[in-house]
Parts: C-alpha cells; structure tokens; sequence
C-alpha cells in the first residue's frame, strides 16, 4: 500500500497538460474548452453545417463561451490569456459573419452594390482572422523591444 501515494504522483504529473497552463483555482479549464469543441463540432453532425439553426446557435455558444471565459481568466500566462480570449471572439465574429452570409441576396435589397457588400463581407472576414495574428506578433515585438 505504499506505492499508492507514488503511483498517485505519477498520474498526476502524467496528467499535469491538462492543467499546467491554468490557474490554480481553474484547473478543470480543459474540460470546459473540450465541451465548447464538442458541442461545435457536434452540433454540425447532428443539425447540419448549412443550416441557420446550427450558425445561429454555434454563434450563441461561442459568444456564452467567450463571456465565460473573460470573466474567469483561467489562463496563467497574461499572453496566452489575451490570445485564447482573442481567438473565441474571432470564433464568435466568423459565426456572426456566417449569420449575415445566411440572408438571401433576393431579400437584399437592389440599391445595395452588390460589389461593394461582398468586398467589405470578405474584409471583415479577412480582418478577424488577421487580428489573432497581430496580436500574436505585436506581443512579441512589445517583448523584444521592452
């Protein structure tokens, strides 16, 4: 019976990528991350990726996610914090985006520019995704040159 404590320290050092990146008081993170993955990814199967449904509610999710997440904090490093929080609202704007792609083009109405709508629907989609990317290199750079 004392190889109990030993075995018990090895498990947990085995299991520590779980938690090692969280604080303390947040240690069971990776299991909210996996269930905001699953219900993602899942909701696709299961409602289908072209549906309204599943854009409106994956965006809902990720926003509730979002939230949850910048109220809680659960990240050790300020850095990382900053970026997963970035990289959810990214997330939830490419939802967003895919809520206003799902209206119809007949119901929009014909003095709109057809040109110019899908030029600035392809800039936001563009400029979210690059936020997370300046934001990864600004932090840097801010590291280097302080």
């Amino acid at each position: 019976m004392t190889d109990q404590p030993n075995s018990e320290s090895e498990l947990l050092s085995g299991m520590s990528f779980l938690y090692e990146n969280y604080n303390e008081d947040a240690w069971y993170w990776e299991l909210v991350e996996v269930i905001r993955k699953l219900l993602l990814t899942c909701g696709i199967i299961l409602i289908g990726r072209e549906s309204r449904t599943y854009v409106g509610l994956a965006s809902i999710c990720s926003g509730l996610f979002a939230i949850a997440f910048a109220f809680r904090k659960p990240i050790r490093d300020k850095f990382e914090d900053k970026l997963q929080l970035t990289s959810l609202l990214v997330i939830f704007l490419n939802l967003g985006i895919g809520v206003i792609l799902k209206i119809p083009k007949e119901s929009v109405p014909s003095d709109v520019d057809q040109y110019v709508d899908t030029l600035l629907v392809n800039i936001l989609v563009a400029g979210a995704n690059v936020l997370v990317i300046l934001l990864v290199v600004g932090m840097y750079a801010i590291k280097i040159i302080f």
